[in-house]
């Protein structure tokens, strides 16, 4: 992922993050266990800071250009982490809460990953 890409898509998590905790705090504060609002914000909590991170990593890549491999995948494994929380509340399936510790896999791997790419960098 490029650089600009990155930062546009760290923009879009970070709207849809705030977007869909207004969205379970108002629209669906009355329907809402206070297990599955636990679940709601951890999955907002999570693509917000994932987004804050693909802005940070972003604007690191005309430094380090090899980081746009580890944004691509922070990106996605987001998506898979929350978005899998979050679908598993509006459909109210609990099975697919399966699929979250995958995103939850990925968004380690990806953060180790930009660890080492960072690590061998080599300044110039």
């Amino acid at each position: 992922m490029n650089q600009k890409t990155t930062l546009i898509s760290g923009c879009v998590l970070a709207a849809a993050a705030v977007g869909l905790g207004a969205f379970g705090a108002h629209a669906l504060e009355s329907s809402l266990s206070a297990e599955y609002e636990k679940t709601w914000n951890t999955a907002s909590y999570y693509l917000m800071f994932n987004a804050l991170a693909l802005l940070i990593l972003g604007s690191l890549q005309t430094k380090i250009p090899r980081l746009g491999r580890s944004n691509l995948v922070l990106f996605f494994a987001s998506i898979i982490f929350s978005g899998s929380l979050y679908a598993l509340i509006l459909l109210n399936k609990p099975a697919i809460g399966a699929i979250t510790p995958i995103g939850g896999s990925l968004l380690i791997f990806s953060w180790i990953y930009a660890a080492v790419i960072i690590a061998k960098h080599k300044d110039k």
